[in-house]
């Protein structure tokens, strides 16, 4: 199994989910998000 690290663990894939992901990455940090969505950023 492989271990993946990130600094910023954003649940939910709204537009506030998408928001975050925006300014984490402006600040070069790691990010993953977690969505039941499968269509989640779409926006």
């Amino acid at each position: 199994m492989e271990t993946l690290e990130f600094d910023v663990v954003i649940i939910g894939g709204g537009p506030a989910g998408c928001s975050c992901d925006l300014y984490t990455s402006r600040a070069d940090l790691k990010t993953v998000i977690l969505d039941k969505n499968p269509a989640v950023g779409a926006l």
